[in-house]
């Protein structure tokens, strides 16, 4: 158990971090939608092609910048709109519009960093569902149901509280991607709390 313990606990830290960094690209890419020229680019008819490196139609770059609101409404712990989250990141990274010419390099760099943005997402889905899976599988769980929220696990360095708060925050991110209904919680504190750990 005491190995397991280990793993997971290096497991949620990875997650975290690349958490993180997520949370932050994705407000830059926010910021870069509204700040250059993308607004105005991606205006108009849905699939009509507004990228050519990218293929991608005005509607999945509209996408892209649904995504990435919804998502840091997830970590500010304002309401989420549920979407099939999973049919979005399928629809940016394959994209297969055609563009001549390019519109704008905002644009082609928010519609690329939108796909990368993507893809980075849906390993994280990947890495937190193999979380949650060990933590239930080798009976993590029922191990540490017993003990006080500030003890130690056993073979680790985060306290029961740590370790429940992260799966807590793992387990909505799965619902936030799979169109679940997602409890409204202080989720960036939590990040926030593991890098500590």
């Amino acid at each position: 158990m005491e190995v397991i313990t280990s793993v997971l606990e290096a497991d949620i830290k990875e997650l975290m971090t690349k958490f993180c960094t997520m949370r932050n690209e994705g407000k830059d890419l926010y910021n870069l939608y509204w700040k250059g020229s993308v607004n105005t680019d991606a205006a108009g008819t849905g699939t009509d092609p507004v990228a050519v490196t990218a293929k991608l139609t005005k509607a999945e770059v509209i996408s892209i910048l649904a995504l990435v609101e919804q998502l840091d409404n997830f970590w500010e712990n304002i309401a989420v709109t549920q979407a099939d989250y999973q049919v979005t990141i399928q629809n940016v990274t394959h994209g297969d519009a055609v563009l001549g010419a390019a519109l704008s390099s905002d644009t082609e760099d928010f519609a690329d960093r939108g796909i990368v943005f993507c893809q980075d997402l849906l390993e994280q889905y990947n890495m937190a569902r193999r979380a949650d899976n060990l933590y239930v599988a080798s009976e993590i769980s029922a191990a540490v149901a017993g003990i006080s929220p500030q003890t130690v696990v056993f073979g680790a360095t985060m306290t029961k509280d740590d370790l429940t708060s992260a799966i807590n925050l793992i387990r909505e991110l799965i619902n936030f991607i799979e169109n679940a209904a997602i409890a409204q919680a202080e989720y960036k504190a939590t990040l926030i709390k593991w890098r500590r750990i």
